[in-house]
């Protein structure tokens, strides 16, 4: 389950904490710091299934494909990590060196138990892509999210 500070901070404050520094799963949403705990094995193997497709995606168009731990900082108040997400090719400048700056083009969420309802509704309004899918590893089903 993840535990949330409710206290709003920006960017600039996220980097400095500890937990942030000592690379535990941590996110900034809507200037909210969220810590969550470790993925298991099932959850994992989910993610590997689906960013072995979309890394052979962005291999033949030449895109960029990434899994977590890949740190997305959208603006001073949403740093998230996506479970996988994928750029296009005209957006490879958004790769540097610590984490990817602006929205990727597509962001893939495995949904756990405890986190499935901040996932749905948090994250898809912070993470705003062109395109989003939430996959369910528990009823196997995805859903997908377009920003009109």
């Amino acid at each position: 389950m993840a535990a949330s500070t409710q206290v709003r901070i920006s960017a600039e404050a996220y980097y400095q904490l500890a937990a942030y520094q000592d690379q535990t799963l941590i996110q900034l949403i809507d200037g909210e710091v969220v810590i969550g705990a470790a993925p298991i094995v099932r959850h994992q193997r989910v993610v590997r299934e689906l960013l072995i497709v979309i890394a052979l995606i962005a291999r033949k168009t030449g895109g960029e494909a990434f899994g977590a731990p890949t740190e997305v900082y959208l603006d001073a108040f949403n740093v998230v990590e996506p479970d996988v997400l994928y750029l296009k090719p005209e957006y490879r400048d958004r790769i540097q060196e610590k984490r990817i700056v602006g929205p990727p083009d597509l962001v893939v969420k495995v949904l756990s138990p405890s986190t499935a309802k901040h996932d749905r509704v948090q994250k898809v309004q912070a993470s705003q892509p062109d395109r989003g899918v939430r996959a369910d590893r528990r009823q196997l089903q995805a859903a997908r999210y377009l920003r009109r």
